[in-house]
């Protein structure tokens, strides 16, 4: 059955008409398609059943598996920060951590499981991970932003923020290209700071 006619079947009158009014695309999991469609989840009201369900969670935007961490979302970069990132390299990486997430059953855990869910193989998107946020997820502990991978620079992160401002009040109609961006930022910190400091780099700011 279709997602619509569920929508009939279930009283959602206010989501039917926003999908026939405005037919998408709209990202679901297969597997929460799967049981909204499937009617023998309603009562014989025709309500929905009262048993709570877990929803896997997951960005609505494409994940950017080869620069972002899939523990904590945060950048990583593996080309430069070998020490602390780790790129898959076996497909059993991917089962081992979906077979943690029902262990651990928590709100990270969920996560983690939505993103995995979408998918079904970690090598061939190069997808990185924080080494920290993998010790962390198979030890039990909560997950801790402020430790994934390398700490944020205060004085990159103003340097960047100057750049965006500037980019929105000064620049209009204009094209730059990301060297011309990261130049921008250079000189924001190179009167705030006694030490030579590098700004983000162009795959960061890509």
């Amino acid at each position: 059955m279709s997602v619509v006619n569920s929508c009939v079947a279930r009283k959602l009158h206010g989501l039917e008409v926003q999908l026939t009014d405005s037919p998408g695309p709209y990202l679901t999991h297969s597997t929460c398609r799967k049981r909204f469609t499937d009617l023998r989840h309603l009562t014989s009201s025709g309500d929905t059943d009262d048993v709570p369900v877990k929803c896997l969670r997951s960005s609505v935007e494409l994940f950017d598996w080869k620069h972002m961490c899939f523990f904590c979302i945060m950048p990583a970069d593996f080309d430069s920060d070998k020490a602390s990132v780790r790129q898959a390299c076996t497909l059993e990486l991917r089962q081992s951590i979906l077979n943690r997430c029902t262990l651990r059953g928590d709100e990270w855990a969920l996560d983690v499981q939505g993103r995995l869910e979408d998918c079904c193989d970690l090598v061939h998107p190069e997808a990185v991970y924080h080494q920290n946020c993998h010790t962390r997820f198979f030890q039990g502990r909560t997950i801790d932003r402020g430790l994934a991978g390398r700490r944020e620079d205060a004085v990159m992160t103003d340097g960047f923020e100057n750049m965006c401002e500037w980019l929105e009040v000064c620049c209009e109609n204009r094209l730059y290209t990301l060297e011309d961006l990261r130049e921008h930022m250079t000189s924001c910190v190179q009167d705030k700071v006694e030490y030579p400091i590098d700004v983000y780099s162009a795959k960061y700011l890509k």
